[in-house]
């Protein structure tokens, strides 16, 4: 069956905000991972009267010590893995594949979810307007990818051999884990306990807001839809573990920089944190790849002029 390709003109309008989006997330991941100055980690209090830890250095000098060495190395994965992807997926998507498509897709949704991230929880920086802009433009560029990406083509291109069980059990444990990772905490801070000052946040807590807020409900959503075996099912299945990829791929390169600059993280937190993370990821990457190679491509498909 063919996929139904979106009008010329919004094809256009797609390529052009990819083009954009990867302009200006080179521009800004390419000063947040070599710009230098400042004294290193500093100790201030905040107008709330907490103490906290500001990396001190580079770009995120006054973001804390967890969340600038985190974004230093979120912005070197991104520069030198996600926008290559990103490009790549456009070149795929404009010759008629779905593979290619469905990463587009993926690539827009990590860009929408990493500069919503930076235009509200990074400490102001020069580059704030780079942020807003970029968000923008993967909101949507998202919203072309995601509305023209046909489900019934997705679902009848799987192949005897497409992981449907790995993909269903996938679908549920992810959403469980996420929030078992963010939940408890929240719960506990609303009754008082106490933060971890030292390098945490100081502000709001953008990064559980988007995975409790939208991303578990989205996987849930997936998950029952696939159960069901639907055409959405199966769209928002396939799409959502190339995301989860994506996302997968950045936080390895967070959690890399985090111990390369020694943030003073314990024990639990390195295993239960970044290497939860890291297997997490690694179960993502085998299964895109299972179930990219498992796809038919359509062969009827116009080709882009």
């Amino acid at each position: 069956m063919p996929i139904s390709p979106p009008a010329p003109a919004h094809e256009r309008s797609l390529r052009l905000l990819v083009a954009g989006i990867a302009a200006l997330a080179t521009v800004a991941t390419a000063v947040g991972v070599f710009s230098t100055g400042g004294t290193g980690p500093r100790e201030v209090t905040t107008i709330g009267g907490r103490v906290v830890d500001l990396y001190g250095t580079g770009l995120y000098r006054d973001d804390t010590w967890l969340i600038g060495a985190g974004n230093r190395g979120t912005d070197a994965a991104t520069l030198f893995l996600e926008i290559p992807l990103l490009l790549v997926s456009l070149v795929w998507f404009r010759r008629g594949s779905l593979r290619g498509h469905l990463l587009l897709t993926g690539a827009l949704a990590w860009f929408l979810y990493y500069y919503a991230s930076m235009s509200l929880a990074t400490a102001y920086n020069g580059l704030y307007l780079v942020y807003l802009a970029t968000f923008s433009l993967s909101f949507f560029a998202f919203v072309l990818a995601f509305t023209s990406l046909d489900a019934e083509a997705v679902h009848v291109a799987r192949s005897p051999r497409f992981p449907r069980k790995a993909l269903g059990v996938y679908l549920f444990v992810v959403p469980a884990l996420l929030t078992f990772a963010w939940l408890p905490a929240l719960v506990g801070e609303a009754f008082g306990a106490e933060t971890r000052d030292l390098v945490e946040r100081y502000t709001s807590d953008v990064t559980s807001m988007l995975d409790l807020g939208i991303i578990v409900p989205s996987l849930v959503l997936a998950a029952v839809a696939y159960r069901r075996r639907t055409p959405l099912g199966s769209k928002l299945g396939v799409f959502l573990v190339l995301f989860n990829l994506a996302i997968g791929v950045a936080l390895l390169g967070q959690g890399i920089a985090q111990l390369v600059e020694d943030v003073p993280l314990t024990a639990g937190e390195k295993v239960g944190y970044i290497g939860s993370f890291a297997v997490l990821t690694l179960v993502s990457v085998v299964l895109s790849v299972a179930v990219l190679r498992t796809l038919d491509e359509p062969t009827d498909r116009p080709q882009t002029p």
